[in-house]
């Protein structure tokens, strides 16, 4: 039942992304507009931007969806595609890139609360622009989508439902699955558990 159940949200996750696609940029415009009057000489680097004025003229890009997968999940992985699928959890967040001259520059995580949504962090400008060249360079569509490992810091672009769910790890590689490469999706949680098993719970 789970299974099914992640399956179909999985195929509605694009669908809830375009129908508040609105309310995600106005949020997501508010919070550059926000970082633009903020950032300075002083604390430009705290957000990985490369200078002061790297904000002056930058737009916001399409958000990001996110599923995540636990860090027990992951150790307890038995190595089937369709137990991929059961562990993925929805997540009340998205990325939404910043944008100058078409490339990422930072990045704006949004939450969604019973108020509408809220900054939650901002940054994250080497994965996003590392997802959005895994999506043009395999020609992806809106169905593709973020895969969050939090514990573990680590990112996978999603293509595919069931057994045909495919990972793409990016910000950095899994054993030797190259970044960016995709790979069925129980492959590259296999490779990840040696990490997750011997992770000691102290932040990345």
């Amino acid at each position: 039942m789970k299974y099914i159940l992640t399956l179909l949200c999985t195929a509605c996750l694009s669908i809830s992304l375009s129908a508040q696609s609105n309310d995600i940029q106005q949020a997501a415009q508010a919070a550059l507009r926000d970082m633009q009057q903020l950032v300075n000489g002083e604390n430009y680097k705290m957000i990985g931007l490369d200078s002061p004025d790297a904000l002056k003229g930058a737009s916001t890009g399409s958000p990001i969806a996110i599923q995540v997968i636990g860090l027990e999940a992951v150790r307890k992985f038995q190595g089937s595609q369709n137990e991929v699928q059961s562990i993925l959890e929805a997540h009340n967040r998205v990325f939404v890139p910043v944008l100058s001259n078409g490339k990422v520059i930072s990045a704006i995580a949004l939450d969604k609360s019973d108020k509408g949504w809220k900054t939650a962090s901002l940054g994250m400008a080497a994965p996003i622009e590392e997802y959005n060249k895994v999506i043009r360079e395999n020609n992806l569509d809106d169905k593709a989508y973020m895969v969050w490992v939090p514990s573990l810091n680590q990112y996978f672009v999603a293509r595919g439902q069931g057994s045909n769910l495919q990972f793409a790890s990016i910000g950095q590689s899994v054993g030797d699955q190259s970044r960016g490469k995709f790979v069925s999706a129980s492959d590259a949680l296999k490779l990840l558990q040696p990490v997750a098993q011997q992770y000691n719970g102290l932040p990345w």
